[in-house]
């Protein structure tokens, strides 16, 4: 902890052609804004100012690395609501992942600054194939997406061979890219065109012909209405690995989709999930987490 290996790198902020002057330069892709500094629970510079736990800590008396140390040296942990009194121990930490879920989710402006990007590509494909149809899917689709995450987006039409760089350059003479912001993996197990939007940040993975993309993004649909704490611990656990780089799966790490299906297989498995109860009532997300964590950390048969 000394060392910040903890630290959470959080990128945030959000342009648009429609809302370009709702967000600061230095906030690309997203509108989360930290707290003004020692407003949360600390800082890689210092304890900041405790609001409601002793200061360097959680609020739950559990050290930094729980959810996560400090976003920035600046932020501290911005999901943390200035002035609120946090219990201790496992309620605390059941009420910080609500404040962390509520930070974190996608925002109608986050959401509109990616759908505007994905219309502008949908415009180019158009033009390029007028008969091919653009869907997105993945964590966008689903809605569980980070502020940092990538949009999926599958291109379905006829042609003889995958048109992975008649793409690239397509995007190119349309302006959404630099030449250094758009990439062809053709060897890849799902060939892609990996592109940032430069007006935005925001990063884009187009792929063609993958028929089962939109199904499972209907499947896991249906998981968070069967399972509607689902999300709150896919954005805690998504954030846990992204902060450690294991969030990408060419290198070693877990997909999204591998998350999601963890939990799912968690919820199926757990006798209870309903019953574990914090002080108002709610569903108690502290000891799930942890519950989860033990189930895959020492329970679970992997042979």
């Amino acid at each position: 902890l000394a060392d910040n290996h903890d630290y959470i790198p959080l990128s945030t902020g959000s342009t648009s052609s429609c809302i370009e002057n709702k967000y600061p330069a230095s906030f690309p892709g997203t509108s989360k804004q930290p707290q003004p500094p020692g407003t949360g629970a600390g800082t890689s510079t210092g304890p900041g100012t405790p609001v409601g736990g002793p200061a360097g800590g959680l609020p739950c008396g559990l050290p930094c690395g729980i959810v996560g140390g400090p976003v920035s040296s600046k932020g501290g942990t911005p999901w943390m609501k200035h002035n609120k009194k946090y219990s201790r121990g496992i309620v605390g930490l059941h009420e910080e992942i609500e404040d962390f879920f509520e930070y974190i989710r996608p925002t109608e402006v986050e959401e509109g600054v990616r759908w505007h990007v994905v219309r502008r590509i949908e415009k180019v494909v158009r033009q390029k194939w007028p008969q091919a149809e653009c869907a997105v899917f993945g964590s966008f689709y689903t809605g569980i997406y980070m502020p940092t995450s990538d949009v999926d987006l599958v291109i379905s039409g006829k042609w003889e061979t995958t048109p992975l760089y008649t793409m690239q350059v397509a995007l190119l003479e349309a302006g959404i890219a630099d030449a250094g912001g758009v990439k062809v993996l053709s060897s890849a197990t799902v060939p892609l065109v990996k592109l940032t939007d430069k007006s935005t940040d925001i990063k884009v993975d187009i792929s063609f012909n993958q028929k089962n993309s939109v199904k499972t993004g209907e499947l896991i649909k249906s998981f968070c209405q069967k399972f509607p704490h689902l999300p709150k611990l896919v954005f805690i656990l998504k954030q846990y690995l992204q902060m450690r780089g294991l969030n990408e799966v060419f290198t070693g790490g877990l997909s999204s989709y591998s998350v999601i299906l963890l939990v799912v297989s968690f919820f199926q498995l757990h006798k209870r999930p309903n019953e574990v109860r914090s002080n108002d009532g709610s569903v108690n997300l502290g000891v799930l987490l942890l519950e989860f964590l033990e189930t895959y950390g020492r329970f679970f048969n992997f042979e």
